[in-house]
């Protein structure tokens, strides 16, 4: 699965900073926020 125009080494900074479960965040809003 891929996301358009992002690449590999974005995700990994992206799951590094956020975390793969995403549990600190209530939903989608806090998460953007």
């Amino acid at each position: 699965m891929t996301i358009p125009g992002v690449s590999q080494t974005c995700v990994a900074i992206i799951l590094a900073e956020i975390g793969p479960t995403f549990t600190a965040f209530p939903s989608d809003a806090h998460l953007a926020s």
